[in-house]
């Protein structure tokens, strides 16, 4: 039984990337490749969060992935954690731990903390763990 199901299985993906006849009769290939979908929703435009450096300006760089422009944000814990923080830095190296890099820096030690941050244009980057930022307009 399961090698029946194996050979359907088979031919149903060979069938999937056999020749087609177009319109025009020319022969095409298609070919349908299935990866992974995120069932996650996009965080809504002006909100900031996740673990690590956002470069500050329109476009990630010097190794960060993320990017988050210069302005205030209100900063909250995100849901489902309990602490977090927050480093601004004048260096893309940005964390706790690159002191030298450090403009300001703050814990939220609580899971109803709220403040407000303003991220500068001159800043390189920032650094997020269990926060969230949203963009005040």
């Amino acid at each position: 039984m399961i090698r029946r199901i194996l050979i359907a299985v088979a031919a149903l993906a060979l069938a999937g990337c056999a020749p087609m006849t177009n319109a025009t009769g020319a022969r095409e290939t298609v070919t349908v490749t299935a990866g992974a979908t995120s069932t996650a929703a996009p965080a809504p435009p002006g909100v900031y969060s996740g673990e690590g450096v956002f470069a500050v300006g329109d476009q990630p760089g010097g190794g960060a992935q993320r990017s988050i422009p210069p302005g205030r944000y209100t900063v909250t814990v995100t849901p489902g954690q309990q602490t977090g923080s927050w480093v601004r830095c004048n260096n893309i190296v940005c964390g706790i731990q690159y002191q030298d890099h450090v403009i300001a820096i703050e814990n939220a030690t609580s899971p109803d903390y709220s403040s407000v941050m303003e991220i500068e244009p001159t800043d390189a980057a920032i650094w997020l763990r269990g926060l969230t930022l949203t963009r005040v307009p």
